[in-house]
């Protein structure tokens, strides 16, 4: 899995605004659950279908809601923020917990 995360907005050659997005980068060990169902329409008018994952970060990694993955060579953009969290009771982090969605509008 990569991870392409965002690094603000920048200004082009020609002073227009553009999404800033660092080089991509590996991540090992990241678990990836698979929700049972997508959302499309059911009348057969196929146009747009949404598909979720969750990702299981490694303990410690941060994630922007504008951070970008790519799963099983698809790009997913981040929901929400992921953030670093420790167990209150031993100290130790748990897994980032991110979920990612996917459009093919």
């Amino acid at each position: 899995m990569q991870h392409i995360r965002w690094t603000g907005q920048t200004t082009d050659a020609q002073g227009y605004r553009t999404s800033g997005y660092a080089p991509v980068v590996d991540i090992p060990n990241v678990g990836v659950d698979v929700f049972a169902d997508s959302t499309e329409p059911r009348d057969g008018t196929v146009q747009r279908a949404d598909a979720d994952l969750t990702l299981f970060l490694p303990p410690g990694t941060t994630v922007d809601s504008r951070d970008k993955f790519i799963v099983r060579g698809e790009t997913y953009q981040a929901e929400g923020i992921g953030v670093p969290l420790n167990n209150f009771f031993t100290g130790s982090m748990f897994n980032t917990e991110v979920k990612v969605k996917r459009t093919n509008a």
